[in-house]
């Protein structure tokens, strides 16, 4: 049976209220430059066909997302693909609310770690999905900005990207050494678990290499929505402009400032985009038309949770739903 209090922590509450003022902070700044009418005006422009396409992609791009998860950290052979799409949207509903995707991944991981042989495997295996999400993303923000620029061009713009990429790549990498050299039985178990699971992947190395693509092509999805809703709104980015800065914003809007990074992922797009010329007003107003696609996905998530928490084994739920 399923523990559960029916009132936040007050440590919960606080860092959530926290983070609401932060998303209240940057979307001030933003509002500061930019004239509220123009974003609203340029946001109206969008059809409500359009809207529910985009949803319907976002949505379909975490079906696939929760498969590559459920790849990771069982080889697909453990945990049921019911299960694993249930966990995945269970952890889009808690990003709305906990700090970073970290807490996303703690929760969709506490709903299958009970019926799991190996609860290690799950969080190293949820940890290589961070991981290789934030590689692909580098990846495409390298491609987009090379794209966007040009090497024939090689001006400090270009050389800003690459050493964008390069020092992401390098804290990445870094942080994961770091890890590996603290004396914390807990960490040492973990870091043992991913380096027994890349270990295990590098003898099926296009298993693997097929997460990657599949996280990029996930990824590009989403850029592509954003790109159709900026169409709309009259943005006047390019494409390569998009996929330069998109992943940017993203990986920045990770950090535990705000609300879903509502306020930090509009202020990242419009000081990277506008740097080539396009319309801020329309950049923030995609944005927040995309943030907007996030909310309702993380709700519909939190409703899949109430929908099915009544059909699901006793084993696929956690013990308690504490920080949520």
């Amino acid at each position: 049976m399923m523990k559960t209090d029916p009132t936040p922590s007050k440590p919960g509450f606080i860092i959530w209220a926290l983070r609401l003022l932060g998303s209240a902070v940057f979307l001030a700044a933003v509002f500061y430059f930019l004239p509220l009418g123009d974003v609203v005006a340029a946001a109206r422009k969008l059809q409500p066909n359009i809207w529910l396409s985009a949803l319907a992609i976002f949505l379909g791009g975490h079906v696939l997302a929760s498969l590559k998860w459920r790849l990771l950290i069982s080889a697909g052979a453990e945990i049921p693909i019911y299960t694993a799409i249930r966990a995945h949207f269970a952890g889009l509903a808690a990003n709305l609310c906990l700090p970073g995707v970290a807490g996303g991944d703690v929760v969709r991981a506490g709903i299958i770690i009970r019926s799991a042989s190996d609860p290690a495997r799950i969080a190293a295996g949820s940890l290589l999905d961070r991981l290789l999400d934030t590689f692909g993303l580098l990846i495409l923000s390298l491609i987009g900005g090379v794209w966007a620029i040009g090497f024939a061009v090689f001006d400090m713009r270009l050389a800003i990207i690459i050493g964008l990429v390069v020092l992401g790549a390098a804290a990445a990498i870094g942080g994961y050494l770091i890890l590996r050299k603290m004396r914390i039985d807990a960490v040492q178990k973990l870091t043992g678990k991913i380096d027994a699971l890349i270990a295990d992947f590098s003898r099926r190395p296009l298993r693997l290499m097929a997460c990657l693509v599949l996280s990029m092509s996930i990824q590009s999805a989403f850029i592509a929505t954003t790109i159709i809703l900026a169409r709309a709104t009259v943005a006047d980015a390019s494409i390569a402009q998009w996929f330069f800065a998109w992943p940017l914003a993203k990986l920045v809007a990770i950090l535990p400032f705000s609300l879903a990074g509502l306020g930090v992922r509009e202020a990242g797009l419009a000081a990277i985009l506008s740097g080539f010329g396009a319309d801020p007003a329309g950049i923030v107003a995609a944005s927040l038309l995309w943030q907007s696609i996030l909310f309702a996905g993380g709700m519909i998530g939190g409703l899949i949770l109430l929908l099915t928490s009544q059909k699901a084994p006793a084993g696929d739920l956690p013990d308690h739903a504490g920080g949520d």
